[in-house]
């Protein structure tokens, strides 16, 4: 079924596969898929979203396998699933949308006269997240890019602060909040009201079902802190805090790294190289910070401007 707007839903307890019609295209409405899992008792509504970025493919399986495990007799309130919010890009296996080249991360909170990326935005942004509890936004690992895992929490005034349940969770560590970025999500949702988790992880050294399965536990884990499902309500622990730092790529080639996911490096050691079509090595990447290897491109094909290796940098921070 298609929803023309999901204001208007009225569900009954149960789990709702549904299409949510969005804007207009030259083929008639966009269309991005939803499932609503509403249980049998009252409770929080929180909503999770993957693939912003279409090429980020573990938390799509990671919330269809969600979709197909929730039961609704036994969940207390509503779990709105957006699997496959940017359906363009993922369906072309690339971050952008084909259509409009946008990243959809940027765009927010949309425009329903705009391209298709900024009316799938607007969409999510006023008739779905308002009254949400918690948006749980998954990113991670692609073919050719991946990372260790770790958070980003955004808190809203008047409301509890969702960094307890980001102290929770398995994660590496927690990124520090930073300077709003225009069109991110995480700088809307205090707008709207509603505060955030954001999870990276995943990467194509394991499978993606496994991958897959640690995006799982990290929305099962958020289910079970809101009381939402039954089972251990988990602790926070004395996760440490982040800033990260990116190393990019100043000219096009191929990518040869010599660390590992989850290495602590040292400032001025030797990341990898990139090597033009002949051999010859045109760019060293040399560590500008001591941490630990968090993101990294795990593809050899590299453009300018990518990143080849981001680093989580222990920072001291004091909520």
């Amino acid at each position: 079924m298609t929803v023309a707007d999901a204001r208007a839903l009225n569900l009954a307890p149960g789990t709702h596969r549904l299409w949510l019609g969005v804007g207009h295209s030259w083929f008639g409405p966009l269309r991005v898929p939803m499932v609503v899992v509403k249980g049998a008792a009252p409770g929080p509504k929180i909503v999770a979203v993957a693939a912003q970025h279409g090429d980020e493919g573990f938390g799509v399986l990671s919330l269809l396998d969600l979709s197909n495990e929730l039961d609704p007799a036994k969940l207390r309130g509503e779990v709105w699933l957006f699997p496959v919010l940017n359906l363009y890009a993922y369906t072309a296996s690339v971050r952008h949308s084909p259509f409009d080249q946008q990243d959809m991360n940027r765009v927010h909170p949309g425009n329903p006269a705009g391209t298709a990326t900024e009316q799938i935005a607007h969409a999510l942004c006023t008739q779905v997240l308002p009254g949400a509890d918690l948006v749980i936004d998954l990113h991670g690992g692609s073919p050719e890019n991946g990372d260790i895992a770790f958070a980003r929490w955004v808190d809203v005034p008047g409301k509890p602060s969702v960094l307890p349940l980001a102290q929770s969770l398995d994660v590496k560590f927690i990124t520090i909040p930073g300077e709003p970025v225009p069109g991110q999500l995480t700088t809307v949702t205090p707008e709207i009201g509603v505060p955030q988790l954001s999870i990276e992880s995943g990467n194509a050294t394991d499978y993606a079902r496994n991958n897959a399965r640690e995006m799982f536990a990290f929305v099962d884990a958020s289910l079970r802190w809101l009381g939402m499902i039954d089972g251990l309500k988990p602790r926070p622990r004395a996760v440490p805090f982040a800033r990260t730092h990116s190393h990019r790529c100043t000219t096009g080639g191929a990518w040869k790294t010599y660390v590992s996911f989850g290495d602590r490096v040292e400032k001025g050691q030797r990341l990898g190289v990139v090597m033009d079509l002949t051999g010859a090595v045109v760019q060293n990447v040399i560590s500008q910070a001591s941490g630990i290897v968090a993101v990294m491109r795990t593809g050899v094909r590299c453009h300018a401007g990518e990143t080849l290796c981001t680093l989580g940098v222990p920072t001291e921070y004091t909520p």
